[in-house]
C-alpha cells in the first residue's frame, strides 16, 4: 500500500484521500444512500464509499454527510456500507477491488470531516484510507412526482387509445393498457379483463372493474410511482396526470371503473381515489382504438451472430429479488458486466427459482433453459417494461449507456462452480427474424447479494 508521510517519526499507515465528491442518491426502504468518490495520488487510483444511514435528508439544498461507523452489508440497511459501491479502481488498468470487510468511520467537528476507512478485500488484504477536510454533498437523488393538490372532478375525455398485452401476468387474464385524453387531464388505466386466446376489437369486456393488486379478472392495477436503481420516478398502473405549469399525479389506490358497450361505442365511468385522498372522476363515450401488443417488434440491435467476450470482467454478481415477478417463485439475476469500462460486452441472466428465500451460497449449479412460460429453474426471456428485464446481451458505451442490446428469448446456460470460482457457458438466441446466435463463456468470483 502507498502511504503518505507526515511529520511523525513513524509512517502514516493511511493513504490520504483528496478531491472528495460526495453525492446523495436518494432513499430506499427507509434508509438514505450516499456515495463518496475520492482520488489518491493523481492518476494512481480512485476510491468509492457507498454508505447507508437512517436519517433521510429533508433539506436537499443543505445535505449533511452522516456520521458514525459503517459496516459491510448488501441489504441497504442503515449503518452499513455497500460493497458493490465501496471499492478502489487502480489505473492505468482500471482494475476494481471491492471492499467486503472492515469499517468506515465518519466524524465531524464543525465543518471539518474526518473519514477513515479500515477495509479489506475478499482475500483479507488490508486497505487504509483517510480524508480530512470540508464536505459539500451534491443532491443526485431521483425526486418524487408531485401529487394531486385538488380533486379531479368530472373530466370529460375525448380520446381513448390502448394496447392489448394478452396474458401478461400469466394468470389467465387479458391485460389492456388504455390512455384517456382530455384538454387538461390524461388518465392511464391498466385493465385486467377476461382471458382471451387472441386479440380482438372487443377484448375489453363490459363490467365493473375494481382497484386490486391481485391481478384477477375485472380488476385495475393500482397506481404508483416506480423507481429502480436510482433512475427517475415514473408513473405506472392506474393514475391520472393533471397537466399544468407543473404536472401533478394521482395514483389510484381505491375505487372502480364501469365499462358499458353498445355496438362499437363504449361508455366508461371513472370513480376512484388517489393515494393522498383526492377524488379521480370522469367519463368517456366513444370508440376504443386498440392495438395488439402481443405481436412484438424486434428489439435486438444485433446484425449478426455474436461470440460474447467477457474477458475484461473480473467479478460477477448474483442478486436475489424475492417475489419480483409476483408469480410464487423467487427471482434471481446473474450479472456479468462492468459498465465502468467502455466498449465491452456484458450479459444479464434472469431466473425463476423455487421459493426457498435468499441463498447465501447462490443459486444451484446446472443447466438452465429459457422458458416463455414462468416455471421453476428456468430463465426469463428478455423484455422491456420501462427498463431492461429478463435475460439480455448488452454492449456498454462510456458512462454505462448501452451501445447495443439484444433480448435473449431461447437457448440455455450452464452454471458451474469449483471453490470460489464460478463458470458460465451459454448458447442463446435473440428475438430477430431469423434469430442471431449469442454464445460465450466466463469464469470468476461472484458476489451474492440480497436486494429484497
Amino acid at each position: 500500500m502507498t502511504t503518505a508521510k507526515g511529520d511523525d517519526p513513524e509512517p502514516d499507515p493511511y493513504t490520504r484521500l483528496t478531491d472528495i465528491n460526495p453525492m446523495y442518491m436518494g432513499d430506499t426502504n427507509g434508509a438514505a444512500n450516499f456515495i463518496i468518490a475520492f482520488a489518491t495520488d493523481p492518476g494512481a487510483n480512485d476510491v468509492y464509499f457507498g454508505l447507508w444511514d437512517a436519517d433521510i435528508p429533508q433539506d436537499l439544498k443543505n445535505i449533511r454527510l452522516p456520521t458514525g461507523t459503517f459496516t459491510p452489508s448488501d441489504d441497504w440497511s442503515a449503518g452499513t456500507f455497500e460493497p458493490e459501491y465501496t471499492f478502489t479502481r487502480i489505473y492505468p488498468a482500471g482494475t476494481s477491488i471491492p471492499f467486503t470487510g472492515g469499517t468506515i468511520t465518519v466524524a465531524a467537528e464543525g465543518d471539518t470531516y474526518t473519514i477513515t476507512g479500515d477495509l479489506n478485500d475478499e482475500y483479507g488484504t488490508e486497505y487504509k484510507y483517510r480524508y480530512v477536510g470540508p464536505v459539500t454533498v451534491k443532491d443526485e437523488s431521483p425526486h418524487h412526482l408531485p401529487q394531486l393538490t385538488a380533486d379531479v372532478d368530472d373530466s370529460s375525455f375525448y380520446l381513448a387509445e390502448g394496447t392489448y398485452f394478452g396474458d401478461l401476468y400469466q394468470t389467465g387474464t387479458s391485460v389492456i393498457d388504455i390512455g384517456f385524453t382530455s384538454p387538461d387531464v390524461f388518465m392511464s388505466v391498466e385493465f385486467i379483463s377476461e382471458g382471451s386466446t387472441k386479440f380482438s376489437a372487443d377484448v375489453l369486456k363490459p363490467g365493473t372493474y375494481t382497484i386490486n393488486a391481485d391481478r384477477s379478472q375485472y380488476t385495475l392495477t393500482p397506481g404508483q410511482e416506480y423507481n429502480k436503481a436510482g433512475w427517475e420516478y415514473i408513473p405506472i398502473g392506474t393514475y391520472c396526470r393533471v397537466i399544468g405549469m407543473t404536472d401533478t399525479y394521482g395514483f389510484a389506490t381505491s375505487g372502480t371503473i364501469t365499462v358499458e358497450k353498445s355496438g362499437n361505442q363504449y361508455t366508461i365511468t371513472f370513480d376512484m381515489t388517489s393515494a393522498n385522498g383526492k377524488a379521480i372522476k370522469g367519463s368517456y363515450t366513444g370508440a376504443l382504438s386498440l392495438t395488439d401488443g402481443t405481436e412484438k417488434p424486434v428489439i435486438s440491435e444485433l446484425e449478426e451472430d455474436r461470440v460474447v467476450d467477457l474477458s475484461a470482467i473480473t467479478q460477477g454478481k448474483q442478486t436475489y429479488s424475492g417475489y419480483w415477478y409476483d408469480n410464487g417463485m423467487n427471482n434471481w439475476t446473474l450479472y456479468v458486466r462492468d459498465e465502468s469500462i467502455p466498449g465491452i460486452d456484458g450479459m444479464i441472466f434472469d431466473f425463476n427459482m423455487p421459493d426457498l428465500g435468499f441463498l447465501p451460497e447462490g443459486i444451484p449449479t446446472g443447466t438452465y433453459e429459457l422458458s416463455s412460460v414462468a416455471k421453476e429453474n428456468t430463465m426469463v426471456p428478455g423484455f422491456i417494461n420501462t427498463y431492461l428485464a429478463g435475460t439480455w446481451y448488452i454492449w456498454a458505451n462510456i458512462d454505462g449507456h448501452y451501445g447495443k442490446k439484444a433480448p435473449i428469448t431461447t437457448g440455455s446456460m450452464t452454471l458451474g462452480k469449483e471453490g470460489d470460482i464460478w463458470t458460465i457457458e451459454f448458447e442463446m438466441y435473440d428475438d430477430a427474424r431469423p434469430p442471431h446466435k449469442i454464445s460465450g463463456s466466463w469464469s470468476g468470483p461472484m458476489r451474492i447479494s440480497n436486494e429484497w
